[in-house]
């Protein structure tokens, strides 16, 4: 049987707070099946935090429902898996993350918000 993955996009939809999964559709002797799977850094950061998937999840900055888990340090175009540890890994909505996301001057400013979350909310 043929297998061949024909169409990948990540859903970042937050109508059910079901967010961060990859969506991945699936050719198999032609049929198509959707199959969804939680995204590596989303795991760990639901992990620390001991959130489940269906929580709310706020925003660190602003404190609005999250829609995006960030990478602080970006994790580049190659999409290093590198980078996806507790500390560079944030919660923010999609206003927050097209603000401040990727930008140099907020770095310091997300990463300290950061340390300040993981310390009063973390396992």
């Amino acid at each position: 049987m043929f297998v061949s993955a024909v169409e990948k996009n990540y859903n970042y939809d937050n109508t059910d707070n079901n967010i961060f999964y990859s969506s991945i559709h699936l050719d198999i002797g032609g049929e198509v099946y959707q199959t969804e799977s939680m995204r590596k850094h989303t795991k760990t950061y639901l992990e620390f935090f001991n959130f489940d998937e269906l929580d709310y999840i706020p925003c660190e900055v602003c404190h609005s429902p999250a829609q995006d888990i960030h990478h602080i340090e970006a994790r580049g175009m190659g999409g290093s898996k590198l980078k996806d540890y507790i500390g560079n890994l944030q919660a923010v909505c999609r206003p927050c993350h097209i603000k401040y996301g990727d930008k140099k001057q907020f770095k310091d400013m997300l990463i300290e918000i950061h340390i300040n979350y993981m310390e009063k909310y973390g396992n």
